[in-house]
């Protein structure tokens, strides 16, 4: 009976290691768990803040969309006006040149009468300094100082001139 109990007994403590054992193993099971928890709390988290995110990305998507078709449409604008004005140039020259077409002879005409008008003052004028020349001449008139006219000679210094 001893060899019974003594089995028994090694049975037991057999048992109580394998017990430990598993009860080591249970409390290694619940701090995985508890890691397995928070990192699912953490990957929850961030799962949130990559679904915020995604939705700004998905606003300013929009918002470059909408500023890509608006630049779209002043490129084309500011092409349709590149293309309009080298026309609206040449038919503003052609109305130019027309307008000044139809006012050729009144263009001549005024600018002939002017010209004319100008050689007539200039004429007068002329005229009226000859005159004023002619009349501040008249005051001057002396008779010569003897010695430097003699008959129809002039003295130049020690030279003598003929007049005449």
């Amino acid at each position: 009976m001893e060899g019974k109990v003594s089995t028994m007994k090694a049975q037991k403590d057999e048992l109580d290691r394998g017990i430990e054992g598993l009860n080591q193993a249970r409390n290694g099971v619940s701090i995985g768990k508890k890691g397995m928890q928070q990192g699912k709390s953490k990957m929850q988290t961030a799962q949130n803040e990559m679904a915020s995110g995604r939705s700004e990305l998905v606003s300013a998507h929009k918002d470059l969309q909408t500023a890509y078709n608006d630049l779209d449409e002043t490129i084309s604008q500011t092409k349709e006006v590149r293309d309009a004005i080298p026309g609206m140039f040449d038919e503003a020259e052609a109305n130019y040149l027309a307008a000044i077409d139809e006012e050729a002879d009144t263009i001549q005409t005024t600018y002939q009468q002017t010209l004319n008008k100008g050689f007539k003052d200039m004429a007068v004028f002329v005229a009226i300094c000859a005159i004023i020349g002619c009349l501040l001449l008249i005051l001057y008139r002396e008779k010569a100082p003897k010695g430097i006219m003699q008959g129809n000679q002039m003295k130049y210094g020690s030279h003598i001139a003929t007049v005449g």
